[in-house]
């Protein structure tokens, strides 16, 4: 007897983007291609588009531009990036991306935002960092009380 598993979770379809504005050693290509491609949960699909040689600053991309139009025509969940670089050297574009992508319900996520933390890192001690607040209110209140004598 056969039994087929049917998953109520819905199967996410992810875009990979990559841009690289030199063209590096294919190696380092390769090793982000892999650590975007392992970010997609298993049992979901992906597509790569990948600009190598094109700078962030302008939205004139090959790879850019399909992904554009398929966002416009597929299902996409999710437009997985190295970091927000990689997606536009410039704000103002970086923001229009995200607002396009945002228009058709598909969110922009960074590897940081969804890679698990590195088990050895978390596993060492962080130092405690002191509170802000607490040191500067002494000199806050001091000026202020200065400024009440005058």
């Amino acid at each position: 007897m056969q039994t087929e598993h049917i998953s109520n979770a819905p199967k996410r379809n992810y875009a990979l983007y990559l841009r690289r504005a030199t063209l590096t050693n294919d190696h380092d290509v390769q090793q982000q291609v892999q650590k975007l491609v392992s970010a997609v949960p298993e049992g979901h699909t992906y597509t790569l588009y990948k600009d190598i040689g094109y700078s962030g600053r302008t939205p004139d991309r090959p790879a850019l531009k399909r992904l554009l139009e398929d966002v416009k025509s597929q299902d996409f969940q999710y437009v997985v990036i190295p970091a927000y670089y990689s997606l536009a050297r410039d704000d103002l574009l970086l923001l229009d991306l995200n607002q396009h992508f945002k228009k058709r319900g598909v969110d922009t996520l960074t590897l940081d935002q969804i890679t698990p933390p590195h088990p050895i890192r978390s596993q060492t001690k962080t130092r405690q960092r002191l509170p802000v607040i607490p040191l500067l209110t002494p000199h806050i209140d001091a000026f202020r009380h200065e400024g009440r004598q005058r």
